[in-house]
């Protein structure tokens, strides 16, 4: 493995993600201010007179001082507070009907900081109170585009992100499955590594096992819902007709979980496999913006969502699981035998 020291205080980052030159403190340290934002709170990096260059060009056409709109200013005007009362439920009283852009499926749809936002959920954060991300507010209206918030209330959404471990780790071999049996041959025959991606953005633990005997590993990928591929295996002594198997992401972790008690030799590459599979799943993870794109409806209108992308922490440490893995599997060579 390669030694590499941090630019500015010279600590070991071997195990960084990819080709880090600094630490995460001599990063932090370092990072170039943030740009200077519009005077009228748009949340865009400035033009010209401490002003975006929407709101400038605005400016230069009336001559004088301009003031963009808060977002409660330009939300109400679209907003129907005498709309019709709910046939099933009159007891709730009438409806305040979203008379601007709309999804597919009818939500109000409300252009804030850049991004679309549902505009009911916009309204009862602003009336009520601020609701987590993976709670979503329905309607008891049942009428998509009302935004009284008398009509509203929170719900919870499950969804995988919030699911346990325990849920993520679902036994997936068939009955009368001799487990110790199948955790030796993936001991003596079996690879489990960790690989990353082409992008550099995601790592995957993955397990394959290749045998010349059909029939004992035609069994194994029977027993946890696998396929078998036949190859030939080409050498200067003989050319031995292989089969392989071979299962990559959730898949893996929910294998070894099973035959985890009973591995001994690949034990820790199995450990190591699980951690990162599961880690990828946990709530909250996707946390930084790496950018925004835009869809369009069948409808004509856009909508702008964000690109998230995973935190430098956790791919420092999914790296370091990738190099452990890869040392376990050839230790004569990193022992320098």
């Amino acid at each position: 493995m390669t030694q590499r020291t941090c630019g500015g205080c010279g600590t070991d980052i071997s195990t960084l993600h990819g080709n880090a030159k600094r630490c995460m403190e001599c990063r932090t340290a370092t990072a170039p201010p943030s740009k200077r934002m519009c005077a009228n709170g748009c949340q865009k990096p400035v033009a010209g007179r401490d002003l975006c260059a929407k709101c400038y060009v605005a400016a230069r056409r009336h001559n004088g001082p301009f003031e963009r709109l808060t977002p409660e200013d330009r939300f109400w005007p679209k907003v129907d507070r005498f709309g019709p009362v709910p046939p099933k439920h009159p007891e709730l009283g009438s409806c305040w009907l979203w008379t601007g852009s709309t999804s597919d499926k009818g939500y109000g749809l409300f252009w804030i900081d850049g991004a679309w936002v549902q505009a009911h959920r916009f309204a009862y954060a602003l009336l009520v109170e601020e609701v987590p991300g993976d709670v979503r507010i329905g309607h008891r209206c049942e009428v998509n585009c009302c935004v009284n918030p008398q009509h509203l209330e929170p719900m919870v959404k499950i969804t995988d992100s919030i699911r346990t471990e325990a849920d993520l780790l679902v036994p997936i071999c068939k009955p009368n499955s001799d487990l110790s049996y199948w955790a030796g041959i993936i001991d003596g025959e079996g690879h489990i590594g960790v690989r990353r991606n082409n992008n550099s953005t995601t790592y995957i633990a993955r397990l394959s096992l290749r045998m010349s005997d059909r029939r004992t590993i035609e069994n194994f990928a029977a027993s946890f819902g696998l396929t078998v591929s036949p190859q030939t295996y080409f050498s200067a002594l003989s050319n031995l007709p292989l089969y392989v198997t071979e299962v990559s992401g959730l898949k893996v972790a929910k294998i070894l979980a099973q035959l985890l008690p009973y591995l001994s030799v690949k034990r820790r590459q199995a450990e190591l496999a699980i951690s990162l599979e599961t880690e990828k799943r946990k709530p909250g993870l996707r946390t930084q913006v790496a950018g925004s794109y835009s869809l369009r409806s069948r409808h004509g209108g856009v909508m702008t969502r964000k690109r998230m992308r995973t935190g430098q922490e956790h791919l420092d440490r999914w790296h370091g699981y990738m190099l452990e893995v890869q040392a376990l599997n050839r230790p004569a060579r990193d022992s320098g035998a």
